[in-house]
């Protein structure tokens, strides 16, 4: 796997990703075709067909997490399905075989690959990422054409297929309000046809229209979902906090206001002075830290190793001054100081320590490694120690 803070490096490789923000990030498709260092088993690390396969037949994984889609086969998923919504797994490859389309939401929430590319790549660029997959057989559709609410990128696992890239009817569309649905009038311009070949990427901005089917051979793909936070999201919570400070914001319209034109022009005067009035009134910068906490509380990581390094600290077998330490890599980790106190956030937790702790924590964080004789800060080896413990115990710290 990628080297430490690298991984979306390693997904867009060879593209730069200054390169990818500015020319194509929510604004083109990208493909990136297989050369000399990105071979057709580029992403097998990932998952291959193989650890697929063993998925569906270990995983007592229900539905909707793992369900079947298709635009060429007629069935009711309770067709396939358990009393209790657990897979019937020979009916289920039954109806692949007939051409459904197998789609597994979430794997990495069950896949240890692809649940610490999804926590590196948060913790990197400070949005959420999902994944969900589909296994394709030969000649079929899984979708007709649509666009998501969030930008999609999508690893070549196994086969190949030809994607059918349009224009985007709704320029980055918000996920709610303005959701693709069958219903939509849409007339589409085809831009272009590309075939995704193993090994390769395509990264398609929110809002473009496409389709995907295979040819001659199935298909196994990850959709990367980037599930980002957008202004709009800023903005609306800055509605909301203001609206719980001020309760101006929060009183009903008038009285008979639909049929009356004075009371809906009064509406009008009084919502201009009460958003005026929102620069002055809205702490921004605490709006921003909650959404970052947000981020953090709905990300908890994976915690290999972590029976072991508590039976070690209950056992008394770590050895503080002779052991290497590192913060976890895949972990997303705020910490501040805030009222004398240091507060760490991190796992979906808030930790807090007194302030004095800070320098030794800073040492901790920006080093890629470390031992006990590195953190020669205000704390005695006592506190070292216990600090240590705590945040072994917490999941924040191992041992190399």
């Amino acid at each position: 796997m990628p080297q430490k803070n690298k991984y979306f490096d390693w997904l867009i490789h060879p593209i730069a990703k200054e390169t990818f923000l500015s020319n194509y990030f929510e604004k083109e498709v990208l493909h990136i075709k297989q050369d000399k260092s990105r071979t057709s088993s580029y992403y097998n690390q990932l998952l291959t067909r193989n650890v697929f396969d063993l998925f569906l037949n270990e995983q007592n994984v229900k539905y909707p997490d793992v369900q079947l889609v298709g635009t060429s086969i007629d069935f009711k998923h309770r067709e396939y399905l358990h009393p209790d919504n657990s897979i019937n797994l020979p009916k289920l490859y039954k109806f692949y075989a007939e051409g459904a389309t197998i789609n597994v939401v979430g794997l990495n929430n069950y896949l240890m690959s692809l649940g610490e590319l999804c926590d590196h790549l948060t913790k990197e660029t400070s949005h959420r990422y999902q994944t969900n997959i589909y296994c394709t057989p030969k000649e079929k559709q899984g979708f007709n054409t649509h666009y998501d609410s969030h930008d999609v990128i999508v690893l070549q696992i196994h086969g190949s297929k030809e994607w059918e890239i349009y224009d985007n009817p709704v320029e980055l569309p918000l996920k709610g309000p303005q959701n693709f649905t069958p219903e939509m009038d849409l007339t589409p311009t085809l831009k272009q046809n590309i075939t995704l070949k193993e090994g390769e990427l395509l990264y398609i901005p929110r809002g473009v229209m496409h389709n995907a089917k295979t040819t001659d051979t199935s298909s196994i793909h990850i959709t990367l979902g980037l599930m980002g936070t957008s202004m709009f999201k800023l903005v609306s919570n800055s509605i909301a906090n203001a609206a719980t400070n001020n309760v101006e914001f929060r009183k009903y319209l008038p009285f008979g206001y639909i049929n009356d034109k004075q009371l809906k022009d009064e509406i009008i005067q009084s919502y201009k002075k009460l958003i005026g009035q929102l620069e002055n009134d809205i702490d921004l910068n605490t709006i921003i830290n909650d959404m970052e906490d947000e981020v953090i509380k709905q990300v908890p990581s994976k915690l290999v190793g972590q029976l072991e390094l508590i039976d070690g600290l209950n056992e008394n077998k770590i050895d503080y001054y002779n052991s290497t330490f590192s913060l976890r890599k895949n972990i997303l980790i705020k910490y501040e100081v805030v009222d004398e106190e240091l507060i760490i956030k991190a796992n979906g937790l808030e930790h807090s320590f007194p302030d004095y702790v800070y320098n030794t924590f800073h040492i901790m964080y920006t080093k890629d490694r470390f031992n006990f004789k590195e953190l020669e800060t205000d704390l005695d080896d006592e506190g070292k120690e216990v600090l240590l413990e705590h945040l072994i115990t917490e999941g924040l710290v191992f041992t190399l």
